[in-house]
């Protein structure tokens, strides 16, 4: 039979008392992220002191191992940067990704809406694709957790059909993602790079000119200066944090512990597992 989602979760202890064990494990690019629209106040405008404090406000409240376990369950892993750890270049800062509920509170009185007061109620509205499981349970996760700091945002599910074409116009929003990255320098010139100069996925409405600058330069660019000008644009999207990362998605094959012979394929991250145990035949699948 199927392991059961416990067993997926947590192989533990050794020789007779291991319960599963873990065949392969890699990290995927991908991932799921709350973006907060700079077309929106009070998220923005680009630049604004108030509107970065109020950012760093909401990533200091969010509590990233409860939106993991709710949303990704044993897939979901620590992200920690602007660009997912599975991508060639990625650099990480997990003190900006930290609960700390004192750090909030701090953050969003020195914005000037202490205990939340103030705070324009347009733009605290969390969207998210109605279709999507992990995006629901994570958006009830994240509104509960900024409610406790004094940001009070409702939630929108919306049509499945819609959700990314309009991902632009919602003030705040979770989006998901999963290309293969080739690089760190890629990756923003796909997510951070300004629509105007052919950023493909620019949601949060984000423009940065030096970020717009490095990333047109990192277009040609090559090993060692290729590294070097992902080392800066991670700088400055770690300051202006376009987006908030929560998780990104694990590919993790597990058999019993009784398994004596197996075949794995499969293509990217998905693995169909057939095993022999005890002289019989049983098919696992993860992904």
């Amino acid at each position: 039979e199927d392991l059961t989602r416990a067993l997926y979760a947590a192989p533990a202890g050794s020789g007779a008392r291991r319960r599963a064990v873990v065949v392969q494990e890699d990290l995927t690019t991908s991932h799921l992220q709350l973006d907060l629209n700079y077309a929106t106040a009070p998220w923005g405008p680009n630049g604004s002191p108030r509107a970065l404090l109020l950012r760093r406000a909401v990533a200091a409240a969010l509590p990233y191992g409860s939106i993991r376990s709710l949303a990704l369950g044993p897939a979901g892993l620590a992200w920690e940067g602007e660009v997912p750890p599975a991508v060639p270049g990625s650099l990480r800062d997990a003190g900006l990704f930290s609960t700390d509920p004192a750090l909030a509170t701090a953050d969003l009185a020195a914005a000037g809406y202490p205990g939340g007061q103030g705070l324009p109620q347009a733009g605290l509205v969390l969207a998210y694709d109605a279709g999507d499981s992990v995006e629901q349970a994570a958006a009830g996760t994240i509104a509960t957790a900024l409610s406790s700091v004094g940001i009070n945002v409702s939630t929108q599910a919306v049509p499945a059909a819609g959700y990314v074409a309009a991902a632009s116009s919602y003030p705040m929003s979770l989006q998901t993602g999963g290309e293969t990255y080739l690089s760190a320098t890629w990756y923003t010139q796909r997510w951070y790079l300004a629509s105007s100069l052919g950023g493909a996925i620019d949601a949060s409405g984000y423009d940065d000119p030096d970020l717009n600058a490095l990333a047109l330069q990192a277009e040609h660019a090559s090993g060692a200066e290729a590294l070097r000008l992902a080392a800066a644009e991670q700088a400055i999207e770690l300051q202006d944090l376009p987006v908030i990362p929560l998780a990104v998605e694990a590919a993790r094959a597990v058999v019993a512990p009784d398994v004596r012979g197996m075949a794995v394929g499969g293509i990217g991250p998905l693995f169909a597992v057939t095993s022999t145990v005890a002289g019989s035949r049983q098919g696992f699948s993860s992904s």
